[in-house]
């Protein structure tokens, strides 16, 4: 049977509203959202039941009572709307098998309905967020940050893509763990940039201390200390760094305190969405001290190439420094 030909059972209104279903299976209820209004009915009442089926219990999961508490809520909910009873309690059984199937068990299960999860992710704006433990996190252009609506257990677990700068609220009983890529970073109470860009990690801490391990490879870090892992380099180097560049999109700030052109321009280029170059060898080494508020771009490479003497030059999208 084509999926064309497949109905649209509860099944796979689940999985859609879970973001489990694949690329075709959601197209097929796209289209079928359209075909008629009294489908977005159909799939509007099985979000409630997803929405209001998330069960308050502890760590320890009792997966029958889970279940009788959620057929007796929508049980309740289906006398409140003058629904069929027996109709609604056998349409819940399936939602309710749908969801330990597709959470391959209880104690998922458990995890799907009292800790779903949160993902913020932005696209050319800067965005800043609170974690349910209080902590910050601000996530940088082209990013994503997903996290439960609780931190249960003994762990604080969060998975990042992209670039951001966390704050995290002092916890030493329950550490602040983060995925990015292989990497794992985890920390109790501190302040660090986390960035993962074309297949390198790179870590850097501005107060406090964090450990990053990937594999059998593990490195501590201290306020003022960095590290970088890719692929083809899996053990962690540490260096002292005394650059705040990294937080320019934090602050709102790019603070230069004799900083090279060649660590200036990568900045200035992730900033701006422009395709700066440096048109001759040893450019890249030159310093410049000097902070950039709500300088235009234009206002930035008049400033560098009046301090230096250089010459811009316009060609297509690129802005070349001689």
């Amino acid at each position: 049977m084509t999926m064309k030909n497949q109905p649209i059972n509860d099944d796979l209104l689940v999985k859609y509203l879970l973001n489990e279903a694949d690329s075709e299976e959601r197209s097929l209820v796209n289209a079928w959202l359209h075909e008629n209004h009294e489908h977005a009915k159909q799939l509007e009442h099985v979000r409630i039941i997803l929405e209001n089926s998330r069960l308050q219990t502890d760590d320890t999961l009792d997966a029958h009572a889970a279940l009788a508490r959620l057929n007796q809520r929508l049980e309740q909910r289906a006398g409140q709307r003058t629904v069929n009873r027996q109709h609604t309690f056998r349409r819940t059984l399936r939602i309710a098998a749908a969801l330990l199937l597709l959470c391959g068990g209880a104690w998922l299960a458990y995890s799907l309905f009292s800790t779903a999860e949160v993902r913020i992710s932005t696209t050319a704006q800067i965005q800043r967020d609170t974690l349910p433990d209080g902590s910050f996190a601000t996530l940088n252009k082209y990013s994503a940050l997903s996290y439960p609506k609780r931190f249960t257990g003994g762990t604080r677990k969060v998975e990042l893509q992209g670039e951001a700068f966390f704050n995290v609220s002092p916890d030493k009983s329950k550490p602040f763990i983060i995925t990015v890529n292989d990497v794992r970073i985890r920390v109790v109470g501190t302040a660090f940039n986390v960035r993962s860009r074309q297949g390198e990690t790179t870590v850097t801490v501005a107060s406090g201390e964090v450990e990053v391990s990937r594999s059998k490879h593990a490195v501590s870090l201290r306020a003022g200390e960095k590290t970088s892992v890719t692929a083809s380099k899996p053990a962690f180097n540490k260096v002292k760094t005394v650059s705040t560049l990294y937080d320019y999109y934090v602050n709102g700030r790019i603070v230069c305190d004799q900083t090279p052109l060649g660590e200036l321009v990568p900045v200035l280029n992730e900033k701006f969405g422009s395709e700066i170059i440096l048109g001759r060898p040893g450019l890249e080494k030159l310093r410049i001290s000097t902070t950039f508020h709500d300088e235009s771009l234009t206002e930035v490479l008049s400033i560098i190439s009046e301090t230096f003497n250089l010459l811009i030059e316009h060609r297509g999208e690129q802005i070349i420094l001689r």
